[in-house]
């Protein structure tokens, strides 16, 4: 047997389960025999018998048991084959331990690599229920939490610095595009289509200018990277649109309603799956609304972000309307009067070119066909027969008074297109054109068909045919109506602030050009006057040579608004509160200067007198001032005086008060000073005035009980310490204003006994 080349692992290793039990089974017996043989030789060397076979029989009949120890060999065989088994079968059980063992490390050990590389959602095929195998798990679902709070984190930085960048990028579109709307409203919703990843949006600004009509009209349109041309107009209180500006709150949408709106692409039209609107809101004002559309469903910071940007789109869009009203009305004023110029002149050389074509119209019948060519596409023109029904009418008086086509108005009477208020002057003109009197020009104010006001620089004048007779009566005439509503302004707001305000024409060598009533009453002057002073002879003198510099100033450019004293023309003194202005004409040359100014002169006068009064009371205070500092110093001067008298001396005020109490005093009645100043007279009257009320001890001084005032009265009082004393008493009242004061003149008759 090669029992010596195997360990028990390598039994467990390399022989199966019957050679393994065949060897220890072998081993088991040879141990048994090897003890049986022990056991022989000890007996029969400790009974010093030879080993013989009689020997060998006498000690089993000797001894019964080794007949036991005869079956040993046997018994440890059979016990070393079953421990040879079971230690084969142990061997096994702890080899497959070791390679489950294995087996679970090597799965833990791929799974935590597979971990290491970021594999975090990598099956678990291990034993989770091992304190191991629940530590990965642990560690999995940490790795998970924070790769997903990483993860948020990164997220939201995106979604910040995208909200930033957003910002910024809008930020410089609204700088960059705050002088034109329409450009404005493109680059914005263009830009903010692309940059949600959006596909359509739309731009709605209200439209208030008629109050009756409010409406929002879009103004831009972006869808798929192409610049929509759609005019879409939408009622203040209509659908989505209107809704959001009612209720001033955004409106998001995932449930889009069918045919609300559908995104157009080379693949056809579908619905969107969101729908975003947002109010433009400023200062508490709708200035209109931003709907976008998408496929993709618009995140909530998205949503936030287009809210946050509304809010700067509605203060830029608010700060554009004002500007470009404020420009407008700039604009109107400065070059008003050169657009009446330039109207004027134009219907001037107009009407002479008419005249002239009148008094050659049969003679040059072609150059008047083409004359009204001309005529028709510049003016509006009109024939009617002498009863006034309408024979002809070109396109452009068609366009102006709101009618479709002519059939609508010939033959209408030409009284329905002048209102009624209108129509008693205007026909005594046309029953003297009808006679064949002289035509008419100047501004005429026809009625439209929606009743509105069309006013046109107009000419009424009778065709006659060639005895001479009245045919016809054309009219022609130049649309002005707006020029005639701004002119119809100006004049009542020159009227308004000609009745309540100064103002004055200067040239700009500062002769007066004109000036309103007020202007006459204020300085003196008459109309004819004005022809032949300056604004120079406003001022005095010495003011006139002041005024130079603010003229100069006036000269530049530069408008002078102060208040200025000026003289009338009886050398009355008169204050204006205005300004002077340069105006310039259509070629920036200086043209006049313009005083707009309220009197003042009254408001002066008050402001004059109040200065005089405030100075005259502050001399007044100063006065007082000084004479109550004199009457200190001798109030002071004579308590110092009687301080050092004989007699004790008390002086009390109108509220029974102690002020003065000199040394004599302390002497007399035991108190000091400090003890006395200040207090109540009554701590120095005698036990009978004990029960005196306040006010009684004025009261008896005033009245005529008093035996005191100027004679001498010997009176019994008491000191501090309760001694009885004798004393003659005078007093003295002094009165200075309304305040009084009594003096108490106290000589000690007490004799003193040793």
């Amino acid at each position: 047997m090669k029992v010596a080349d195997y360990s028990l692992y390598d039994f467990g290793e390399k022989v199966d389960v019957k050679r393994i039990a065949k060897v220890f089974t072998l081993v088991g017996v040879a141990a048994g025999l090897l003890i049986w043989i022990v056991f022989f030789f000890i007996e029969f060397f400790s009974k010093r018998e030879l080993i013989t076979g009689n020997g060998i029989v006498f000690l089993h009949g000797h001894s019964p048991s080794w007949w036991l120890i005869d079956l040993l060999p046997a018994a440890m065989g059979v016990a070393a084959y079953s421990i040879g088994r079971v230690h084969v079968l142990y061997l096994r059980a702890r080899k497959q331990r070791a390679s489950d063992e294995a087996y679970r490390s090597k799965q833990l050990l791929q799974f935590a690599e597979r971990l290491n590389r970021g594999e975090l959602d990598a099956p678990a095929e291990f034993d989770q229920d091992s304190e191991l195998g629940r530590s990965i798990l642990q560690l999995r679902e940490y790795l998970v939490k924070s790769k997903q709070e990483q993860q948020a984190r990164a997220d939201e930085e995106k979604m910040r610095r995208w909200v930033v960048d957003g910002l910024a990028k809008f930020g410089e579109i609204l700088r960059l595009n705050n002088d034109n709307l329409e450009k404005l409203s493109y680059e914005i919703i263009s830009n903010l289509v692309k940059y949600l990843n959006a596909n359509q949006g739309g731009f709605f600004l209200l439209e208030d200018s008629d109050p009756s009509d409010r409406h929002f009209a879009q103004v831009a349109a972006f869808a798929y990277d192409r610049h929509r041309l759609i005019r879409k107009r939408v009622e203040i209180n209509d659908g989505l649109i209107g809704a959001c500006a009612f209720e001033k709150e955004s409106i998001f949408m995932t449930d889009i309603p069918d045919r609300y709106v559908s995104i157009t692409s080379g693949l056809g039209g579908a619905n969107p799956h969101c729908l975003l609107i947002v109010p433009l809101v400023a200062d508490g004002d709708v200035l209109g609304v931003i709907e976008l559309a998408s496929f993709n469903v618009l995140k909530k910071h998205e949503v936030d972000f287009v809210e946050h940007l509304s809010e700067a789109i509605a203060s830029t869009i608010k700060n554009v309307k004002v500007t470009s009203h404020t420009a407008e009305l700039l604009e109107q004023s400065e070059h008003q009067s050169e657009l009446l110029k330039e109207q004027e002149e134009e219907m001037r050389r107009t009407i002479e070119e008419l005249h002239a074509i009148q008094e050659e119209a049969d003679k040059k019948s072609t150059e008047l066909a083409n004359f009204t060519e001309s005529v028709n596409n510049t003016l509006v023109r009109a024939e009617y027969d002498i009863s006034g029904k309408l024979l002809y009418a070109n396109s452009l008086f068609l366009t102006k008074l709101g009618y479709g086509h002519i059939d609508e108005i010939r033959g209408k009477h030409v009284s329905l297109f002048i209102n009624k208020k209108d129509r008693e002057w205007f026909f005594k003109i046309w029953d003297g054109l009808g006679r064949g009197g002289s035509h008419f020009e100047g501004d005429m104010k026809h009625a439209t068909k929606m009743g509105t006001d069309f006013w046109s620089m107009a000419t009424y004048t009778c065709v006659r045919d060639q005895r001479g007779e009245v045919t016809r009566i054309l009219f022609m005439g130049i649309d002005i109506t707006e020029l005639k509503k701004l002119s119809l302004d100006l004049e009542s707001q020159v009227f308004a602030l000609n009745s309540s305000a100064v103002t004055a024409e200067f040239e700009p060598n500062g002769a007066v050009r004109a000036g309103n009533a007020k202007l006459l009453s204020i300085i003196g002057y008459g109309l004819n006057d004005l022809k032949t002073i300056t604004v120079y002879d406003f001022f005095s003198a010495e003011n006139a040579f002041a005024f130079r510099d603010t003229w100069n100033e006036v000269m530049l450019g530069h408008p002078q608004e102060n208040q200025y004293q000026m003289i009338s023309k009886f050398g009355e003194e008169k204050w204006l509160q205005g300004t002077f202005t340069a105006v310039y004409d259509m070629y920036n040359e200086l043209s006049k200067v313009v005083l707009i100014a309220n009197d003042i002169t009254s408001q002066k006068r008050l402001e004059l007198e109040a200065q005089q009064k405030t100075e005259q009371l502050l001399m007044q205070e100063e006065q007082l001032h000084q004479k109550l500092e004199e009457i200190k110093s001798v109030k002071i001067r004579n308590e110092k005086t009687l301080e050092g008298a004989m007699d004790a001396i008390v002086t009390i005020s109108s509220d029974e008060r102690i002020e003065l109490y000199n040394r004599a005093a302390e002497e007399l009645f035991g108190y000091t000073k400090s003890e006395v100043i200040g207090q109540h007279i009554g701590m120095l009257l005698p036990p009978a005035c004990k029960d005196w009320k306040p006010g009684d001890a004025i009261c008896y001084l005033k009245s005529d009980e008093n035996r005191f005032k100027g004679v001498r009265s010997e009176v019994t009082v008491y000191n501090k310490w309760g001694d009885e004393l004798s004393i003659l008493l005078t007093i003295s009242e002094a009165e200075i204003g309304d305040d009084y004061t009594y003096t108490g003149f106290i000589q000690n008759i007490s004799v003193e006994l040793f």
